[in-house]
């Protein structure tokens, strides 16, 4: 796993790949990595599951009210995995609205998550899940030390990517300003 993240860090095939692997890694069907800018907005880095339009959907108008990333920030819930069962009743997912809303609208089963956030710079946050069906087994103790084993790697693969799509935006003004 550490050579796909490592990988990652210049390569947007592999990090595009990424959220199969994290999920494969932690015994998922689906992961999604997502980060909280210090103003509150989500935006979606990598997910294997939604398509571009409901990923979209998410980040616009489900986001902020998802139970699991919402009881996870309550909760000062930081620097480790934690699986959402733990946090979250089934009773309430059920009645969200981002189940009610959201997944059942899209067709969508996720009931069960594993995930972690972690500090990213000036105040923003980032996060990674892992999805199960409402259906499959809770995510456990296992799931965690599997996310918790990947989740720093995974902040500073992220934070490189940042500083290159940073260095590449103040060449390229270099080059123009040369032209």
């Amino acid at each position: 796993m550490d050579e796909a993240i490592l990988a990652a860090i210049d390569d947007d095939a592999a990090f595009e790949a990424l959220p199969d692997r994290i999920a494969e890694l932690c015994g998922g069907r689906s992961a999604i990595i997502f980060g909280l800018d210090p103003r509150g907005l989500v935006h979606i880095d990598a997910c294997n599951h939604w398509g571009p339009d409901d990923a979209r959907l998410y980040r616009e108008l489900f986001a902020q009210i998802d139970p699991w990333f919402t009881a996870a920030r309550r909760l000062g819930l930081s620097g480790r995995a934690f699986a959402m069962c733990d946090i979250v009743s089934d009773r309430d997912l059920l009645n969200s609205a981002i189940w009610n809303d959201f997944y059942r609208t899209i067709g969508d089963d996720t009931g069960r998550a594993v995930g972690a956030m972690m500090a990213g710079d000036g105040g923003a946050r980032l996060a990674v899940a892992v999805h199960r069906g409402f259906r499959d087994s809770r995510f456990g103790r296992v799931e965690e030390a599997a996310l918790n084993g990947v989740t720093a790697q995974l902040r500073l693969m992220l934070r490189a990517r940042a500083l290159l799509t940073d260095a590449e935006g103040r060449r390229a003004a270099v080059e123009d300003a040369l032209a």
